[in-house]
């Protein structure tokens, strides 16, 4: 992983990382808060995503959206690397239910 981008206040994003998962490794299941938004684009590559309860197999060009206090992760099916763009966007307090 590399952080390709860190917010310094003047853009609408947090940050921006640049992912590339090795065959059977995973972005374990984790959960952010209530302020933000993670976006998953996958670049290249076989994946199976898991959002809460629902787990769906992701590939090149698909974008996943993790909502604010969801639980997601990610794991490589594929036969070689898996690489995706991670982008964390802030989540305005009054539009969060």
């Amino acid at each position: 992983m590399s952080r390709a981008f860190i917010n310094r206040g003047d853009l609408g994003c947090n940050y921006i990382d640049l992912v590339a998962l090795e065959p059977n490794t995973s972005i374990g299941l984790h959960r952010h808060g209530p302020h933000d938004t993670e976006i998953y684009v996958m670049v290249e590559g076989l994946g199976k995503m898991t959002i809460e309860d629902e787990t769906l197999l992701v590939t090149t060009g698909d974008v996943v959206v993790n909502p604010p206090n969801g639980m997601h992760g990610l794991v490589n099916v594929g036969k070689t690397l898996l690489k995706l763009v991670v982008i964390d966007v802030p989540v305005a307090h009054d539009s969060i239910s």
